[in-house]
This record gives structure tokens, C-alpha cells and sequence, in this order.
């Protein structure tokens, strides 16, 4: 008996929840799939960045360690302006066809969002890149 509750003692003190992964370690190309922006027709993965091609719509989703007002910054400079996607901030700049966008996960952790659709109304894209940062955020680890 004594045997048997040493056993479950040290294997409860052993089978804690694991771990989430951490940001860094998240694959970038498992945070948007085919039908987020049409058919997904190819991907190529970076270190910290994954491209996606929806057919005529190009994405490119980078894992970013920095800080938001830094980058949110740098983006409003070119006539970017605020957004808000689950409740975190999100700053987009829209220009020929092509939109670059920063939405903060948490505190210096962010992911950068660059989308081109050539012959795309600014503002669709826009929303278009909103909506795809809310998919990517949907399915970061928590």
C-alpha cells in the first residue's frame, strides 16, 4: 500500500499541465490556413516570418520582439493610422496595392503583417489585413 501512494505521489508531482509554447517558439505558418484570403496555394517559411500565397493575395507574417509605439510609430509616420483587433492595438499603413500592419499580442511581443493584392482598393486590403491579423491572433497559443 505504502508502494502504491509513493507511485501516485510521484507521478501527480510529475503530470502537471505542460508548459505553453512559448511566442518564439510558435510557427508562423500555422497561424493562417487556406480560406482565410482565398485558396492557400503555397507557403515559405522564414526564421521568424512565414509567406503565404492566396492566389493573387501575398502574405507575409513575421513574429516580432520589439515595441509596439516604436513600430506603431514608424507606421503612422507614412500616413498609417490605429485599430483595434481583440482588444489589442493595431496600427496599418495602406498604399499602391499593398498594406504593413502591427498588432501587439503582449508587452514587446508582436506580429507584423505584410499584405499585397495588386489591382486592390486600399481600404479592402485594409480590412482584409485586419481580418487576417484577428485569424493569426486566434490562433497564437495562449
Amino acid at each position: 500500500m505504502k508502494r502504491v501512494l509513493a507511485l501516485v505521489l510521484l507521478l501527480s508531482a510529475c503530470g502537471g499541465d505542460p508548459a505553453p509554447p512559448k511566442f518564439t517558439d510558435t510557427d508562423p505558418c500555422t497561424l493562417l490556413r487556406g480560406g482565410d484570403a482565398g485558396e492557400l496555394t503555397s507557403t515559405a517559411k522564414g526564421e521568424r516570418e512565414c509567406t503565404f500565397a492566396f492566389g493573387s493575395t501575398t502574405v507575409t507574417l513575421k513574429l516580432l520582439e520589439a515595441k509596439f509605439e516604436q513600430e506603431s510609430a514608424r507606421l503612422q509616420t507614412g500616413g498609417g493610422y490605429g485599430a483595434v483587433v481583440e482588444d489589442r492595438p493595431m496600427t496599418r499603413r495602406c498604399a499602391s496595392s499593398a498594406c504593413e500592419a502591427v498588432v501587439q499580442v503582449r508587452e514587446g511581443e508582436l506580429l507584423g503583417l505584410s499584405v499585397t493584392k495588386q489591382g486592390e482598393d486600399d481600404n479592402v486590403l485594409g480590412q482584409t489585413t485586419q481580418g487576417l491579423a484577428l485569424k493569426a491572433l486566434q490562433r497564437l497559443p495562449r
